[in-house]
Order: C-alpha cells, then structure tokens, then sequence
C-alpha cells in the first residue's frame, strides 16, 4: 500500500491512531510479508517529506520483504527446534534415571521436577503424585525464594474441586490462572498456591493410559499466561514424564518383590 502524502489520507479513527501518523510520517509504503502463502508480517517504509516511492523503490521493498519472511520464518523453525532439543534432553537425562529407579525413584521425580523449572525460566516446578484420595509432593525445583514456601506448605492435599490440581485431576485437563488476585477467594478455597503468595499458576495432568496419575505445577511470583507455544512445550514433557513416574514405580515394585522374595517373604499386593 503506497501513500504519496499520508496527511492527504482521509482522516479516521483508525488511520489517525496506526504507527504510522504517530511517527509524523509523509510518504510511505506497507509491503506484507508472506512465507508459503501465510502472513507473517508487514514492513512499514517511510519518509518525513512527501517525495513518494517509485517503481523501483517498490520493487526493492518487496525484496527485502522476501528476505525478511524467510528469515522470520526460519527464526521461528530455530526457536523450534530449541524447544525439541531442551526437550529430548531433558526427558534423555530423566530416562537415565529411570534405568536405576529401582533402587532409588525419588532421582526420577528429582530430575523431572528439575527440567520442568529449567523449561520455565523464573517459575517454580512443583511435581505431585496421585496417592489414593490425596495428592502428595514428592519433588520441587525453581527460585530459591520459592523453594522455602513449597517447604513451609502442607505436603498433601485432598483431590477435590476446592483446588486448581484437584480440579486437574479430576476433569484431566489444564488448569491456568493468570492473576490469583483476580480469582474469587469462593474459587479454589483450599489453593496451595494462592496461599504461598503466588501470582500466576499452570497446572498440567500427568496422563498415563487415560489416568492422571499426578501434576505438574508451575507457579510464578508474577502474573501473567505461559505463552501458548509454551504450553504445548510443558503438555509434551508432562506426557513423558508420566511415562517416566510409572516405569520407575513399575521398577520399584519388581525390585522389591524380588528382594521379598528372596528373604521368603510374601510382597503385599
């Protein structure tokens, strides 16, 4: 789009409050940005004074357009693949411990607990397991300052609709707040959360043969929405990790009948 003298521009509500009247511009062109036939973006050119762009100016506008959407594109394909590779490493290094969760499984919830905060700079990762009516913590990693709270916390808590990982649980699916002072106190009375001080959290089902077998509980001491592409990140490694939580009890359980069975003891069911 090309404007010899954008003053000349019939003044409207959205012509009088676009970037382009704020930067007192006179002549200007808005050249879209397309990669595979999708939009990615716009490039805005313009000029103080009226001296309006010719065909040539056009042409190398649309160029640089050009460039600039496939490398916006393969930025975001880099950022991608990040994401994959902090992801396949840290579930690598969870594996790892799993192939020795016989003997000791809380390295598994360690490591997960770990990787989740590292996947979410300034957030505290809190990881609990489903342990018959109640959920219990059995590892936490992120900032320092948080870390004491999640101590001080009560370790158990009901599964119930009085807070958002009950509520995960029992529907199985993502529960997001993104400002607790915005939540009714009526709204998850018994939040662990909300009563740390926290301002923000996600909480994400461990699912595993269709049952939640725990959560994944991302807090932060400021509010605001994990990114969506970060939720998708966080779902996946959820999903892994659930995986990994039931091979290392599976484990456990095989190591320990067979430590029964060797002293002659019956193992409980």
């Amino acid at each position: 789009m090309l404007h010899d003298d954008y003053r000349a521009v019939e003044h409207t509500d959205l012509v009088a409050t676009d970037a382009t009247r704020r930067a007192n511009l006179r002549s200007s062109m808005a050249i879209p940005m397309f990669h595979e036939g999708e939009l990615v973006g716009v490039i805005t050119i313009g000029r103080t004074e009226v001296r309006p762009f010719g065909p040539a100016e056009v042409r190398i506008g649309e160029a640089f357009a050009q460039q600039a959407a496939i490398a916006i594109a393969n930025a975001k394909l880099f950022n991608d693949l990040d994401a994959a590779l902090k992801r396949q490493t840290a579930m690598t290094d969870v594996l790892d411990a799993v192939s020795t969760a016989r003997y000791d499984p809380q390295r598994v919830f360690d490591r997960i607990a770990g990787h989740a905060a590292a996947l979410t700079p300034n957030t505290m990762a809190l990881l609990s397991l489903v342990d018959g009516d109640e959920t219990v913590i059995v590892a936490f990693d992120g900032p320092e300052e948080v870390k004491a709270m999640v101590r001080a916390a009560r370790q158990r808590a009901p599964i119930d609709h009085g807070s958002p990982s009950g509520a995960c649980i029992l529907n199985g699916e993502l529960v997001r707040v993104s400002n607790w002072d915005d939540v009714p106190t009526t709204m998850f009375p018994t939040s662990r959360s909300r009563a740390m001080g926290m301002k923000s959290s996600t909480i994400m089902p461990m699912k595993r043969n269709n049952r939640v077998v725990g959560v994944l509980n991302f807090d932060s001491l400021t509010p605001g929405k994990h990114p969506d592409a970060d939720i998708s990140l966080l779902r996946t490694f959820a999903n892994q990790a659930a995986i990994a939580v039931d091979n290392a009890r599976l484990l456990r359980e095989i190591e320990d009948r067979r430590v029964c069975n060797y002293n002659g003891v019956t193992p409980s069911p």
